[in-house]
């Protein structure tokens, strides 16, 4: 079968689907330019004629596109690694902040706990003595007369 080609406002053929198709495979033709089948008379677009597959196997991708591509995909892959490494820099800081915060507030209970066991221990020892006060005995036996004159130089004197 013969197909006539229509590029720039120019018709060219008659050319054999084998031949079409290596041109669409240089790239000298696209699935969007115009075909006309030998024996039709509405021209239509080359990628409706061609099976999907056809149109896909016999792309090719010039070889300066494929460089930019992989170019541009190997600089976005380590843009995103890059964020992915600070990101992770940025969440090792935070977790570490809090980790040193909860530490220092773990420190902070632990004091107040000695603290107030120091103070639980002060406040026993003061009950133990007062208890025992009352179970004191005189050094010496007060008259019945005496009386309590005077503090002199801090010591009590009795007559």
């Amino acid at each position: 079968m013969k197909i006539y080609i229509k590029k720039n406002h120019q018709q060219l053929g008659p050319f054999e689907r084998s031949k079409v198709l290596a041109m669409l495979e240089r790239g000298e033709l696209s699935p969007q330019d115009l075909v006309l089948l030998q024996g039709q008379t509405q021209w239509q677009s080359l990628g409706s004629i061609l099976p999907k597959r056809s149109i896909t196997q016999n792309l090719k991708m010039p070889p300066g596109l494929a460089v930019g591509l992989g170019i541009l995909l190997a600089i976005f892959a380590s843009g995103m690694l890059g964020m992915m490494y600070f990101s992770n820099q940025s969440r090792q800081a935070k977790i570490a902040e809090t980790a040193r915060q909860q530490e220092q507030e773990l420190n902070t209970s632990i004091a107040a706990t000695e603290n107030a066991k120091k103070q639980a221990a002060h406040y026993t020892a003061f009950v133990d003595e007062a208890v025992k006060v009352p179970q004191l005995k005189p050094a010496f036996k007060l008259d019945k007369n005496a009386k309590i004159i005077n503090e002199w130089f801090g010591r009590t004197i009795i007559f």
